[in-house]
Parts: C-alpha cells; sequence; structure tokens
C-alpha cells in the first residue's frame, strides 16, 4: 500500500484469512522522469557519463592492446562516424512518410495536396 508516512504494520485476522498492510512509501509508483526538468537533465547527466567512460576505456584498451594511435583508437570510431549522416537519413525518411500520410488524408477530405505517386506496397497509386 502506497502511504507516504511511515506508520507501523496493521493486521487483521479473521476465520479464515490473515491480512497485513505494510505502510511504506517504497510502494508509491515513481517515474523515470519524476522531477521535471530536473529529473530529464539528470539522465541526460548519466548518459553522458557513461558515454564519456565507453569512449575513455574504450581508447586505453584499443592503445594498450591493439597498438592504436590518435583517434581511430575510439572504439567502433567507423560508427561514429556515420552516426550523423545516419541520423539524417532517419529524419528524411520520417519527414517523408509524413508527407506522405497528410497527402493521403487531404486527399481523402477532398482539400487536395500534392499530386505525386507513391507507393503502396501492392502498386502504385496517384494522389
Amino acid at each position: 500500500m502506497c502511504i507516504r508516512d511511515r506508520t507501523p504494520v496493521s493486521g487483521q485476522i479473521t476465520k479464515c484469512n490473515m491480512e497485513f498492510v505494510l505502510r511504506t512509501p517504497a510502494g508509491c509508483p515513481v517515474s523515470l522522469f519524476s522531477g521535471g526538468i530536473l529529473g530529464v537533465l539528470r539522465y541526460f547527466i548519466y548518459a553522458v557519463i557513461l558515454f564519456a567512460i565507453y569512449g575513455a576505456a574504450g581508447t586505453f584498451y584499443n592503445k594498450r592492446v591493439n597498438n592504436i594511435s590518435g583517434i581511430e583508437a575510439f572504439p567502433h570510431i567507423e560508427f561514429w562516424r556515420k552516426t550523423p549522416a545516419h541520423a539524417f537519413t532517419l529524419v528524411r525518411f520520417v519527414l517523408k512518410k509524413s508527407r506522405v500520410l497528410v497527402d493521403m488524408i487531404l486527399a481523402r477530405v477532398g482539400k487536395g495536396g500534392s499530386t505525386q505517386s507513391y507507393s503502396s506496397g501492392k502498386g502504385y497509386m496517384t494522389v
């Protein structure tokens, strides 16, 4: 039972049942972002710290074990070099699909939209 104060355990015994209620704040639901913007900021800071540890440990390992020097020693450097291009591609894909959806909705309600051909998976349809 979610109770914010710390009162002791209460119990009740009947003929067939024994029931105990433990009042504790530990039973209260919590949100990942409880605390508003400060909660979000805290998890962002944790992510940055973990990324820094990952980078430092991976670079140290690559320099010592694999004898790699310079920026190439950063762990998975090829992945990190391609990440901005992948993010751009993702944004472009989402915007294109959103435009298709908006055009289809506008065509159904009769307000026009751009006249383009889109693949519908089963062939082509013109909106």
